[in-house]
């Protein structure tokens, strides 16, 4: 999936449910194109769901590169989730270039 659009990748997990992956940057290991936010990184299943309002959302690695769910709609949901949060983490970043004074 390098050199595409692709920033995750969503399969069945071998314990059951599905797992999304984050694709890493092209020609950088460990580097991803999106990953996970710090916000969920870590956390028991019950405190994510609270967070992330995503139902049945059970695991986020601590280096946000993968999460689990019981359902796949909502391991497409929580990739949904984290290309929001880059987007507006990049406003944040535009707005503050912006106000500025050089």
């Amino acid at each position: 999936v390098e050199g595409t659009g692709v920033y995750f990748v969503i399969y069945p997990s071998k314990r059951g449910g599905f797992c999304a992956q984050a694709v890493s940057e092209e020609g950088t290991e460990g580097s991803m194109k999106i990953p996970f936010p710090l916000a969920w990184r870590g956390k028991e299943a019950l405190e994510l769901q609270r967070i992330t309002g995503i139902e049945t959302l059970q695991f986020c690695h601590n280096s946000g590169f993968l999460i689990a769910a019981e359902r796949e709609k909502d391991a497409l949901l929580a990739c949904e989730a984290a290309i929001e949060e880059i987007k507006k983490e990049n406003e944040v970043k535009e707005d503050n270039l912006n106000t500025q004074r050089w």
